[in-house]
């Protein structure tokens, strides 16, 4: 039998956002942030943090995601989970509609290059982005070549994949 999932859905405002990420279940997420100019991907939020910046956004653990985009009347929000929300985040959201889920993963681009002198250890570059890469990896040390991806789970109707919930990042091949 397939696990299942449940996505929970909310229209929230700024500070109402701002109040649930600063939540103490969402203390050590990674977090990817989007905006036209900028892309922030990372452990925790940037200081100053301010969600009206960030038009769009995901922060994630293991076990859970909550995603947002600005709408017209404030902030589209959704928590995606297969285990019940705790208390904190689950004030801000009805009931959660059911999906089935399935594991995935998503393969970073980069291989890894450490740097002695880099308080952030190293980099990830690859050929086609002209840019060093920073990827939150948090499983220990990484060797020069190394690779890392995305864990994250299918919410499937039908089965059709309709979103994709992000989890960690790994190691590859882990």
């Amino acid at each position: 039998m397939a696990e299942k999932g449940l996505v929970h859905r909310a229209e929230l405002s700024a500070s109402e956002l701002g109040h649930l990420l600063e939540s103490e279940n969402l203390a050590e997420v990674t977090v990817l942030l989007l905006r036209l100019t900028d892309t922030y991907f990372d452990i925790g939020l940037p200081t100053g943090f301010q969600p009206d910046d960030w038009p769009q956004g995901r922060v994630f653990t293991a076990d859970l995601e909550v995603r947002w985009w600005k709408g017209v009347n404030g902030f589209l929000v959704e928590a995606l989970s297969e285990r019940k929300l705790p208390e904190g985040l689950a004030r801000y959201f009805g009931t959660g509609e059911e999906y089935e889920v399935r594991p995935t993963q998503l393969l970073l681009a980069g291989t890894y290059y450490p740097l002695a002198d880099d308080p952030q250890g190293g980099f990830f570059a690859e050929a086609q982005i002209p840019q060093p890469l920073r990827h939150p990896y948090r499983g220990g040390d990484l060797k020069r070549g190394d690779r890392v991806h995305l864990r994250g789970w299918l919410y499937m109707r039908d089965g059709i994949a309709c979103r994709i919930r992000f989890g960690e990042v790994v190691r590859y091949g882990e």
